[in-house]
């Protein structure tokens, strides 16, 4: 072999193995970053397939909460029936009861312990009771979950200091997926802990409730747009001189701002 066909074949072999390099080189770090992409990619598919399903169930969440009388119940008074009237399921996370004359939550009780002998409020939980309102009360420790259909029957402590008036409480349950039920404004004694009459004093709304688990709710939102009002106060301001006006606008007034003074209108 001559040496020009032998430089020639030592330049190929040359080719051949720096090309395997490059091609090593680039598997070695496009490949894992390839297998990244594809991961990240199914990950936020299926987080936003997760987000989705939750959302779905949130809307299909619903539970009817209604408040008994003494003549209804007997011995089993102040109580409160929880029912699922939705089409999934939905555990109770937390139980709120308000008072009604000044919209504050008077007593937050945690689901997994809101039971006789684990709660000085609460005198029997009773889940799908039968027609002579007896039945197994769930364990403690574990928050109560309610297939649509279900029942629940919370009898209260009528000597706890709370229940001295019953007509001045609504309840109002926070579900595990952060809906608050009974869905609505609270008309027509949604959530009553005592269905009211024509003669009792319609409720105020009330401001919220932080819980470590769902964070701030406002509850009464809705409340406060069909039943609240807002006012707006106007100053006396005497102006005895030209002056320039700034201003802006906000979703409820407007705020004025001159050299000598603020108010609003």
């Amino acid at each position: 072999m001559s040496s020009r066909k032998y430089r020639r074949a030592r330049r190929g072999q040359a080719e051949v193995i720096g090309g395997l390099i490059i091609i090593t080189i680039l598997l070695v770090f496009l490949l894992p970053l390839a297998l990244q992409t594809v991961s990240d990619v199914v990950r936020i598919g299926s987080e936003a397939k997760q987000a989705e399903t939750r959302v779905d169930i949130r809307l299909k969440e619903e539970l009817t909460i209604r408040g008994t009388t003494q003549e209804e119940m007997g011995d089993l008074w102040p109580s409160v029936w929880i029912e699922n009237t939705g089409t999934v399921p939905v555990t109770l996370r937390y139980l709120y009861l308000i008072d009604k004359t000044t919209g504050e939550p008077v007593a937050v009780l945690d689901m997994s312990n809101a039971r006789s002998g684990s709660n000085s409020l609460i005198a029997k939980v009773i889940l799908n009771p039968d027609e002579n309102l007896t039945g197994i009360e769930p364990p403690p420790g574990e928050y109560i979950t309610l297939s649509p259909g279900d029942r629940l029957l919370i009898v209260f402590n009528s000597a706890h200091p709370l229940m001295e008036d019953p007509t001045k409480l609504r309840v109002r349950v926070l579900s595990a997926e952060g809906v608050l039920h009974p869905r609505g404004s609270g008309a027509q004694g949604q959530g009553d802990l005592v269905p009211p009459t024509s003669e009792t004093q319609e409720f105020q709304p009330w401001k919220g409730a932080l819980s470590p688990y769902a964070g701030f709710k406002l509850l009464g939102g809705n409340e406060i747009v069909s039943n609240g009002e807002l006012t707006a106060y106007q100053p006396r301001i005497e102006i005895t001189s030209p002056i320039e006006v700034s201003y802006y606008q906000t979703s409820y007034m407007t705020i004025l701002t001159t050299p000598a003074c603020t108010g609003f209108i």
